[in-house]
């Protein structure tokens, strides 16, 4: 009968449920993380914690890690605000589907911080890639992975993770002769599957 009668309605007052995340990265001071600009979502580094708190905003998750290399803390906040949207109702729309339709936010809190978890692991990923790069294929591969070594081997920046794999892998199992392998045979046996995978992370960003 309820159901009825707010379809009966010329008007409808309905709750939005808007959510955001902010974060901030490496921030090593945590007496004033709830006063420092945050980047990411409605804050876009122009508003702090206390700022969202003071327009409505409430706090529904915190997520508070390390470094990698402990300097400091990640923190990522999800934050929630209800609002009242008034919206004239169709005939023949039934009250769930018009409430469906006024929700803002497309994706679910979790599924915004696997989305954050994704982009900060391969983030890291590329870190960790670039300094193995620098320090053992730089000389031969050239700052942007554009050289092809020796005028034997394909530039890497242009492997797919599966060819860089494989190229790796050659050396390991002597299947390269090509006169340098000698070189570079050293350095692909003492590189594991977790470096090889970070290196070829890092070589897609200079794509």
């Amino acid at each position: 009968m309820l159901k009825k009668s707010l379809l009966l309605l010329s008007f409808s007052s309905l709750i939005v449920a808007n959510t955001t995340m902010c974060y901030k990265q490496n921030w090593t001071n945590p007496a004033t993380i709830e006063t420092v600009k945050l980047d990411g979502g409605k804050c876009l580094n122009s508003k702090s914690l206390q700022d969202m708190e003071n327009e409505g905003w409430v706090v529904s998750d915190i997520k508070i890690n390390p470094t990698s290399n402990n300097t400091g803390m990640d923190y990522l906040y999800i934050l929630k605000k209800d609002t009242y949207s008034t919206k004239k109702i169709i005939p023949n729309q039934s009250f769930e589907s018009l409430a469906y339709s006024n929700t803002t936010i497309n994706q679910s809190p979790n599924d915004t911080m696997i989305e954050y978890k994704k982009k900060q692991e391969s983030k890291l990923m590329a870190t960790k890639g670039k300094k193995l790069y620098r320090r053992d294929c730089l000389s031969c591969h050239g700052e942007n992975a554009e050289i092809r070594a020796y005028g034997v081997s394909n530039a890497l920046n242009t492997l797919t993770y599966d060819e860089f794999e494989v190229a790796i892998r050659d050396y390991d199992l002597d299947e390269k002769d090509n006169g340098f392998a000698i070189i570079m045979k050293p350095i692909a046996t003492s590189l594991s599957v977790p470096e090889i995978k970070a290196i070829h992370k890092y070589l897609e960003t200079l794509k």
